[in-house]
């Protein structure tokens, strides 16, 4: 029998929607999902539905995004300590982190404070060189205040345009979200050149891990490469054909990259 919860939980002021589905005595690691900039915990669609088969899935809105509160601090930190914040606040013991884009480099900085079973990270943002990678925010602003404010029609229509591979529920998933995000929340550019210094953050990490990557994305052959060499226990998987969003591009490819690594944790 499958179990679906929702709730709030308060991390320093701010209040974030959660979401809990999977069998009452799941056989595996919980997993925790950890959505990209602009997209919320209904983004994460086939791939959470298919993981509550064997497992407990927690996914959440995070701040400024979906049904969470809106914040003054959209700083990567802010949201790595919300995302420890709520592994904690829900008593989850060694779970499975699993984020996508700026989900990605919050679950690898939030693993040095919560014990995990292992990390799974599609296409995290990490900047190329480290100590560039720099984003007008501002236009970032700009583009997701037009996304938003257009009808519905037509803001399907541009994602489609956008994503003429998408499945139709994750084209209605992301279409909904720009609609709820603080457009504010791009200002997480503001502290991502400086504070992402991933080469240096993934060197001690010491998990298994799974990164996903599409080509081309954010992740480059030589940038996956390098991240395998400072960190062992990673496995690599590139999946043709997707871009940065490899589970919406490519969802098959994706998952048996997923399924088979979180077999191997058995």
């Amino acid at each position: 029998m499958h179990v679906v919860q929702s709730g709030t939980v308060d991390v320093g002021g701010v209040r974030l929607t959660w979401h809990r589905s999977g069998p009452r005595r799941p056989p595996r690691p919980t997993v925790v999902l950890a959505h990209g900039l602009c997209d919320d915990a209904a983004c994460w669609g086939r791939t959470a539905r298919d993981l509550a088969q064997e497992h407990d899935v927690v996914s959440f809105d995070a701040r400024g995004h979906g049904a969470s509160d809106r914040a003054a601090d959209y700083s990567l930190q802010a949201h790595t300590r919300d995302l420890v914040s709520l592994v904690r606040a829900l008593g989850l013991e060694r779970p499975v982190l699993v984020g996508h884009s700026m989900g990605g480099v919050h679950a690898v900085l939030a693993s040095a404070e919560v014990e995990v079973a292992a990390l799974v990270l599609e296409d995290p943002a990490w900047p190329d060189p480290p100590a560039d990678g720099s984003k007008d925010a501002e236009a970032s602003r700009g583009r997701q205040v037009e996304v938003a404010a257009l009808p519905g029609a037509r803001r399907w229509e541009r994602g489609r345009a956008l994503h003429p591979a998408w499945d139709d529920d994750d084209l209605r998933s992301w279409s909904l979200a720009q609609t709820l995000v603080d457009p504010d929340a791009v200002r997480w550019f503001d502290s991502w050149p400086a504070a992402n210094r991933w080469e240096e953050h993934v060197s001690t990490l010491t998990c298994p891990g799974l990164l996903l990557h599409g080509t081309p994305s954010a992740v480059s052959p030589a940038m996956a490469a390098r991240a395998r060499a400072l960190w062992p226990q990673l496995r690599v998987v590139e999946v043709a054909g997707a871009g940065h969003d490899v589970r919406r591009d490519r969802f098959d490819g994706f998952w048996r990259g997923l399924r088979g690594f979180l077999e191997a944790l058995r």
